[in-house]
């Protein structure tokens, strides 16, 4: 009988989609932290539930080759990274393998997924890193939360970001212990530092901002001699007003305090100008590597007329109406919008149209114009997209769509819809964002089956 607090033996045979082994004994299913297929541990039960145990590593008996030692000390405790333990061939195939198993198990698409793409490097390439601020023994502290997300990690230095970017995180937690600010708290909505955000272009400019329960932000003079004096190219500093209860809310409102407000980012080769809320992929390289991909696989041709929803700032609307089509973007977002408009103007692209709504209601404005679209491209939040939207694009009955997903389970939920109305999958590509991590991006192509049309 394996209860909490019990000892066993067990080997590997997988890993979770958290990244995490699974072991099986006396016919149960055991996750267990910081164990690779293919090794054995002896482990402790640490929790319990009708279908599944949870357990740690007490003494491992046998190291698989992939393991590596993570080249971070808060590995395994912090929830940033899941795979730092690994190699990152293992890395690759587990994401394969995922994407694979997804779109089998929820939609029934039996398809050998190639290997996953990437782009060096695979420590040190997110442009942009957030990290909350909690009071611990009375101090604001800086980092990253706890796995379960209970928890701050204090944080002064993460593998995933640049060394310039790791300075600015390091002169913020300085701040923090000289000005006295108070931490936030999310359960008792009190306290004023909420969180430290940093950005880093490609070209190395770099912008921060603090977020705060308030008003106004307190010692700004001196956040601002610790930021400049530690951080090369550093273009400007703004701070958030966010007075919201909850923990994952965005500012309402942003100022700038020192230099620039916004930065521009190059994107196979069209200027972007962004500020710290505009949302961009955080890995540089490999997002080129991504649109690039899938919209040569897409076929992105001049002449033809495309819908492309949740279009954010235009990233891939823009680099589709740079190969002649004309381009119509949703995005319910305003000041996304806003940001898109002002980049088709500085990109000089006259062949895109940008529209605030929802999706789905979106695309209902589109349809009442009679728009007929050859092709729809979806780049939903990892949730996915809706039957409302789904429903809308089918009345639009496009010839292609081209899905670019960040979550398999609900591309192959949402796969499966556009399959009952008659799309057929001609591609599937999965593309590598995140290295470290269990997160994988997924390129998509459904063409209308004639058969079933």
């Amino acid at each position: 009988m394996l209860d909490i607090g019990s000892l066993c033996t067990a080997e590997c045979v997988d890993l979770s989609i958290d990244g995490r082994g699974i072991a099986k004994t006396e016919g149960r299913v055991i996750f267990v932290e910081d164990l690779l297929p293919g090794e054995c541990a002896e482990i402790r039960i640490t929790g319990k539930n009708k279908k599944i145990l949870e357990a740690q590593v007490e003494t491992r008996l046998q190291n698989s080759p992939e393991r590596q030692a993570a080249p971070c000390p808060h590995f395994g405790s912090c929830g940033g990274c899941d795979l730092l333990h690994c190699v990152y061939s293992l890395q690759a195939e587990f994401k394969r393998k995922r994407v694979q198993d997804c779109l089998a198990r929820i939609c029934g698409l039996e398809w050998e997924v190639p290997a996953v793409l990437s782009v060096p490097p695979v420590l040190e390439y997110r442009n942009k890193a957030s990290f909350p601020v909690r009071q611990i023994a009375g101090r604001p502290q800086v980092g990253y939360l706890s796995r379960g997300g209970d928890r701050l990690i204090p944080v002064k230095q993460c593998a995933l970001i640049h060394l310039h970017m790791n300075a600015a995180l390091q002169a913020f937690s300085q701040w923090l212990e000289k000005s006295g600010v108070s931490a936030y708290d999310p359960r008792q909505h009190t306290g004023l530092i909420r969180r430290f955000t940093v950005r880093r272009t490609a070209e190395g400019k770099m912008m921060a901002s603090v977020e705060i329960n308030g008003k106004k932000l307190p010692k700004r003079d001196l956040l601002i001699d610790l930021l400049a004096n530690s951080v090369p190219q550093l273009a400007g500093i703004s701070y958030g007003v966010n007075t919201r209860k909850g923990a994952d809310n965005l500012a309402e409102a942003m100022y700038s305090i020192y230099g620039s407000d916004r930065v521009r980012e190059d994107i196979n080769g069209l200027q972007f100008d962004i500020s710290m809320q505009t949302f961009l992929q955080v890995n540089h390289g490999a997002a080129e590597l991504l649109y690039r991909t899938a919209l040569d696989q897409a076929g992105v041709t001049e002449g033809m007329q495309v819908i492309d929803l949740y279009c954010g700032a235009g990233t891939i609307t823009l680099q589709a109406a740079k190969r002649g089509a004309q381009m119509y973007g949703i995005e319910i977002v305003p000041p996304a919008i806003e940001d898109a408009k002002q980049n088709a103007k500085w990109n000089g692209i006259r062949n895109a149209e940008f529209i605030c709504a929802d999706a789905g209601k979106g695309f209902a404005i589109l349809n009442r114009r009679g728009v007929k679209a050859d092709m729809v491209i979806l780049d939903p939040p990892r949730k996915g997209t809706d039957p409302l939207t789904i429903g809308e694009i089918c009345k639009c009955d496009p010839k292609q769509i081209l899905y670019i997903s960040c979550d398999p389970a609900t591309l192959a939920r949402d796969v499966k819809l556009l399959m009952r109305e008659g799309y057929a999958v001609t591609y599937i590509q999965p593309v590598d964002l995140f290295p470290q991590t269990s997160h994988i991006e997924t390129i998509a192509v459904l063409k209308r089956d004639k058969k079933d049309a």
